[in-house]
């Protein structure tokens, strides 16, 4: 009996994990941030890892040279990235912890 019993914690420990998996993967494909750049001046919205929505300033528009502009866009779509990268990181920290619980 106790080689089922090993057997049945087994498989609801390793139910529990794919679970996690899956909740992980959800919060992932739900994830909405704006990277944004010159003091916010320039924002864009990525949602899905997709781009969603780019804003720039009026104001930033008749200051700047449309090399200046774009070099903003670009700083607004990497802090964008980043901040992605940075919550893909901490859940997968999450899911790892989780994993090590369940599986101990």
């Amino acid at each position: 009996m106790s080689g089922q019993a090993d057997f049945s914690g087994l498989l609801a420990r390793t139910q529990a994990i794919e679970h996690e998996v899956a909740e992980l993967a959800q919060s992932m494909s739900k994830s909405e941030v704006v990277g944004s750049a010159a003091g916010g001046g320039v924002t864009v919205t990525v949602a899905d890892s997709d781009y969603q929505a780019v804003y720039i300033d009026p104001q930033l528009m008749e200051s700047c040279d449309a090399d200046e502009l774009a070099d903003l866009v670009l700083a607004a779509l990497r802090d964008g990235a980043e901040q992605l990268r940075v919550q893909a990181s901490e859940r997968m920290t999450l899911l790892t912890e989780s994993i090590n619980r369940l599986a101990g």
